[in-house]
């Protein structure tokens, strides 16, 4: 009888890891399908002193860089989304397809830009005219000092997020694993409503007292 059971058990495991397996594919195919594609393109410029800055006062402004501040100042300039109509113009895109982020690398006068757009040319455009239309403002905020360009974002687009031949395998372990829990789960609470009946106690019997020999015992005493 148990290994019946378990023999059920299995089976129906089984069915359950490839029903939650087939499901899982099926789910990572549809969101693929109706997810929006999102390309980001990296660009990376350095602060500087100005070239018209005396040589003698070079090493005074390269100081002030070291801080962190002025670089810090800059990263949030550049960051503001009023340089977004231009780039989005300049890519042919909405603004609203657009998402800037820019951060100050720690300890260097480094910035990093990452422009997300719909596709890759978007991407790549609309970073490299706000680079254009924004560096010379957020230098001049800062102070004496310039933003060059180092890393351009021509041809520096990616695809972000996760692709479908990644999500594919994950979704399709994830649903092999789930179904088979909620399998073995659902059998179990079976098995036990199911539970094998106990056979019936034997009767207990009482002793039977004989009236004679009670009689005798009195007589003889």
């Amino acid at each position: 009888m148990m290994k019946t059971l378990r023999g059920s058990a299995r089976k129906v495991a089984a069915l359950g890891a490839l029903v939650g397996l087939l499901l899982g594919i099926i789910a990572a195919l549809v969101f693929s399908a109706v997810q929006s594609p999102s390309y980001e393109a990296k660009a990376v410029v350095v602060m500087m002193p100005a070239p018209g800055v005396p040589v003698a006062e070079t090493s005074y402004y390269w100081e002030i860089l070291s801080r962190g501040q002025v670089t810090r100042t800059a990263a949030i300039v550049l960051a503001d989304h009023n340089w977004l109509d231009d780039a989005a113009q300049a890519a042919g895109v909405p603004e609203s397809d657009l998402t800037l982020t820019a951060g100050a690398v720690a300890d260097t006068t480094l910035i990093e830009l990452t422009m997300s757009a719909g596709s890759a040319d978007a991407a790549e455009k609309s970073l490299a005219k706000l680079i254009e239309v924004a560096s010379p403002d957020a230098a001049k905020i800062s102070g004496p000092f310039v933003l060059k360009v180092i890393s351009a974002p021509e041809g520096s687009a990616e695809e972000s997020g996760i692709s479908g031949s990644q999500l594919v395998p994950v979704a399709a372990i994830a649903g092999l694993v789930l179904g088979a829990g909620i399998a073995l789960l659902v059998t179990r609470i079976g098995g036990a409503g199911t539970a094998a009946p106990q056979p019936p106690a034997e009767p207990v019997m009482e002793p039977v007292l004989d009236g004679r020999d009670d009689v005798s015992q009195k007589s003889s005493e």
